[in-house]
């Protein structure tokens, strides 16, 4: 059975929320409405090892990994557990062919 295989047997659905286009006005930008995208992907949490390859000063917070055959773009939020994770690094494996996104929420203590 291929990787393609698994993700499609064992994907489920999700809403990415896409952030819309900034636009510039006298020099302040002001974000544009998000839009909602329908995917279906297998979402896991980082391994002990993916999170120690992390560049220095990425490894705090909590990180998934996402794997779709669904387009999945860079600052896309994708809610897993109750929380909203923002796509950071993404990759298309094209003997699959899917993508497979990092994702990270960090935790704000104040």
């Amino acid at each position: 059975m291929s990787a393609v295989d698994v993700i499609r047997r064992r994907a489920k659905a999700y809403i990415l929320s896409r952030p819309g286009a900034a636009t510039i006005t006298d020099g302040i930008a002001t974000a544009g409405a998000a839009t909602s995208i329908n995917i279906k992907a297998v979402v896991q949490q980082m391994t002990s090892k993916d999170l120690r390859n992390l560049p220095p000063g990425q490894n705090a917070g909590e990180w998934i990994n996402i794997w779709s055959e669904d387009e999945m773009k860079l600052n896309d939020e994708i809610p897993f557990r109750g929380v909203n994770f923002t796509i950071q690094r993404i990759s298309l494996w094209e003997d699959g062919p899917f993508y497979i996104a990092n994702a990270n929420h960090t935790f704000d203590n104040t």
